[in-house]
């Protein structure tokens, strides 16, 4: 499950969750969030913190007190999708950052089924994504509007090479993560 997450410090809360481009905009600009690289996390003032659990709400199906039943979704994109953040339901699937592309937070999509081409993510007609821990209440509010969109409740369905595409995705996160911890062992 990701982890979405409210820490109160006297007048501070930490508040962590997945990449959300329009979360992030509403903890930047309406309340006064600054990102702190060292925990991770935004800081804003805790007059915030009701505001922010409404925002969670709306954005990730629930907040950080109480998470219904959650399910993964197997998501087919019958034609190419094109643009510079890819989400549905609100949640992100691919981004930009440094001009690399980014995977949000549960999201498992094969490497040679998406690109950047002209500052914009494509991704491939035909491409199946999953995306794990979605909250399966907020499903029955969101319609799909576009038949080129197939969504499908999956159950301990594993793809072998959905699998193979996680691993890779993890273990390379694990070497990023490595590379880091060891920058910050070398410069103490």
């Amino acid at each position: 499950m990701f982890r979405i997450e409210v820490v109160e410090a006297e007048k501070i809360a930490y508040i962590n969750t997945p990449f959300q481009a329009e979360f992030n905009v509403f903890l930047k600009n309406k309340c006064a969030g600054k990102w702190d690289k060292q925990r991770s996390a935004w800081c804003v003032a805790t007059e915030f913190v009701g505001d922010i659990r409404e925002k969670m709400k709306e954005i990730f199906g629930h907040d950080d007190t109480f998470c219904e039943k959650l399910v993964s979704l197997k998501i087919t994109f019958h034609k190419k999708i094109v643009g510079q953040e890819i989400t549905i339901f609100s949640r992100t699937i691919l981004f930009q950052k440094s001009n690399e592309i980014k995977k949000g937070y549960g999201v498992v999509i094969p490497a040679n089924t998406y690109r950047l081409q002209k500052n914009e993510i494509e991704i491939d007609a035909g491409t199946t994504v999953i995306l794990r821990d979605f909250p399966l209440p907020k499903l029955a509010e969101v319609q799909i509007l576009d038949e080129n969109v197939e969504v499908k409740i999956i159950h301990d369905e594993y793809d072998v090479e959905m699998l193979k595409s996680e691993k890779k995705q993890l273990c390379e996160r694990l070497c990023e993560i490595e590379k880091i911890l060891q920058k910050m062992e070398d410069e103490k």
